[in-house]
């Protein structure tokens, strides 16, 4: 990836408050399909974007979660992720300049929720990834757990914004901090899973947004489960976003059927586009 590439983009992320605020205007469409497996394990939910009131006061607010095919009840799991989200979306209060606090406020409930389920039904070997954006006034936070992700597409250019949290990952830190050698980490290479999670005793690992995210006219944000973004490449995923927003959904869904993966994961996304930049009725 070219570094001009990141500068660009991290060089149009600092917002500039102007006297005049138009309601942001999105338009949101999403696609899941179940793939090779025997059941749905992934869940999402989203706010009303066409609410303009519920928009005005608290924004838009989606999540993807992947319950994990690999443990036990992981459709149950993803379940309470994303009810818990919702629940406490629909009871918050907007505090101004907190949307950092008030993401993090949000894990901490959907954590105890989680923890509740797996008490209450006896089912600890469980678990799922978070994948949450909150969109406000064309400011937009976010926050994962686990290797589900949010891309950002602008200006032709595919950004994956936060990172996969895997052993992967873990192993390639490691090397970098020289605590294993190239050796031991290509022997370790086939080995893959998670290292952070929902349902794990103790969150190791959230990537959030500490500052809010400036969205242009025009910018698409996708949220996606392993299942995209494993089955189609960054290419193929561009060549989507580019095409008439109406048809995004369904053509990526196409291509991913299409691509006749022989062990399919389920998978999810949520495509949301930026109509007006701040300013533009």
């Amino acid at each position: 990836m070219k570094q001009n590439k990141w500068k660009k983009l991290w060089a149009g992320l600092k917002h500039k408050m102007t006297k005049k605020e138009e309601p942001m205007k999105l338009e949101v469409d999403n696609l899941q399909g179940i793939g090779k497996r025997h059941q749905q394990e992934d869940s999402f939910c989203m706010s009303d974007y066409t609410n303009a009131e519920l928009m005005q006061e608290k924004g838009f607010f989606a999540v993807v979660a992947d319950g994990m095919g690999g443990m036990l009840h992981g459709d149950r799991t993803s379940a309470t992720v994303t009810a818990a989200a919702k629940e406490y979306f629909d009871a918050c209060v907007i505090h101004k300049n907190s949307g950092c606090n008030q993401m993090l406020d949000m894990l901490e409930f959907i954590d105890e929720k989680v923890k509740k389920l797996q008490k209450e039904e006896d089912i600890y070997e469980s678990g799922s990834t978070l994948t949450a954006v909150w969109i406000r006034n064309h400011m937009m936070h976010f926050m994962t757990v686990g290797d589900s992700r949010i891309y950002l597409f602008r200006g032709g250019n595919l950004y994956q914004l936060n990172r996969d949290h895997n052993l992967k990952n873990k192993l390639i830190e490691k090397v970098i901090q020289g605590e294993m050698d190239r050796e031991m980490y290509h022997d370790m290479m086939g080995k893959s899973g998670l290292t952070s999670y929902l349902g794990k005793e103790e969150i190791d690992l959230v990537d959030v947004s500490v500052r809010p995210f400036f969205l242009e006219k025009d910018d698409v944000i996708l949220m996606a489960s392993d299942g995209v973004f494993g089955t189609l490449s960054d290419t193929e995923l561009i060549a989507l976003l580019k095409q008439d927003f109406d048809y995004v959904a369904e053509n990526m869904k196409l291509a991913i059927e299409n691509a006749g993966k022989k062990k399919q994961d389920n998978y999810t996304a949520i495509i949301v586009k930026c109509v007006n930049g701040e300013g533009e009725a």
